[in-house]
């Protein structure tokens, strides 16, 4: 559970569920309680999925911090090629799900927003992505 991060996606859960509910009225119909169930299958899926490949970018950093430390993957109670797996799994399964039960825009979404979570989120990360992008301007642009 803490590999997925269960709390914060939860969070996401909970906020998909609140927009679609505000997307069904403002359309002027009833809720699809069958749509809003494949929608939060799927994104809970992809939303793991996305913490997970979050964590596998951060070990070395979550390891010194004390926060952090405990997670499965500093502690060495899972090896990274195994998250990696259970990563990919998740976000295969979400995905997938989500185009054949919802739809390709909510697939592409949750995809999107997996991938965007992959990304380092500590200053010391961000300060890793910072220089990646000094050293390869003509690929990522700067400000």
């Amino acid at each position: 559970m803490s590999l997925t991060k269960a709390r914060l996606s939860a969070l996401v859960i909970v906020t998909t569920v609140v927009g679609y509910l505000l997307a069904s009225k403002s359309a002027g119909h009833g809720v699809d309680w069958v749509s809003l169930l494949h929608t939060v299958i799927g994104g809970g899926l992809a939303a793991g999925a996305a913490s997970v490949f979050n964590q596998l970018m951060e070990i070395e950093i979550d390891a010194r911090m004390t926060r952090t430390a405990d997670r499965p993957l500093p502690q060495r109670k899972l090896p990274a090629a195994g998250a990696f797996c259970i990563g990919w799994l998740l976000a295969a399964l979400g995905i997938i799900h989500l185009a054949v039960k919802v739809n390709f825009t909510a697939s592409a979404i949750a995809a999107g927003s997996a991938a965007a979570r992959a990304v380092p989120t500590t200053p010391e990360s961000e300060r890793r992505v910072a220089s990646a992008k000094a050293s390869l301007p003509f690929v990522v642009p700067t400000r």
